[in-house]
């Protein structure tokens, strides 16, 4: 039996979810059946951050599988890179690349050499950038500390980010 179906295009759609203006999504790529987002976001919650003068930044990567319709496997984290005391929390740029030979050897002692994420980052929000660094994070350290997120959550400990983004507290799985 042939069906017609009439084609209603959509006016408008409404969401749960509200992603403030100072939001920023700097690079997306797949690993392992996930697929992985890193932005730049108000430090605070928006509600928060109106009340203020200046608002620090975070640099967040986030990660959902692939095969998550509803997104209740989000979680997120801090993407940290510090050097000499000097904390780097604006990400500009960032690239999921495998380790050249002298690199490889450095990261991975143990001969099982996989896919790094290397990020630049600035130290400042305005226009007056003070420095830059390029941190380096392997894959693996970073499933490890989802992982460990994930688990805190399911746990009961709200410190951590984990759904906790977006619903405020941590989704069922």
């Amino acid at each position: 039996m042939l069906r017609y179906f009439k084609y209603i295009p959509v006016q408008g759609l409404n969401s749960s979810v509200f992603l403030s203006s100072s939001f920023l999504s700097v690079y997306g790529f797949s690993s392992a059946g996930f697929s992985y987002f890193l932005t730049v976001q108000d430090e605070k919650p928006s509600a928060v951050a109106s009340l203020e003068t200046r608002v620090s930044k975070v640099t967040k990567i986030v990660q959902i599988c692939q095969v998550d319709s509803y997104l209740y496997s989000y979680v997120d984290l801090p993407l940290i890179c510090t050097k000499n005391g000097v904390h780097y929390n604006i990400l500009h740029a960032a690239r999921v690349v495998r380790p050249g030979e002298e690199l490889a050897r450095d990261m991975f002692p143990d001969g099982n050499v996989e896919d790094v994420l290397m990020a630049v980052f600035t130290n400042t929000t305005g226009s007056q950038r003070v420095d830059s660094a390029i941190c380096v994070y392997t894959m693996r350290e970073l499933r490890a500390k989802f992982l460990e997120n994930i688990k805190l959550c399911h746990q009961g400990n709200s410190s951590v980010s984990g759904g906790g983004y977006l619903y405020g507290t941590c989704p069922h799985q």
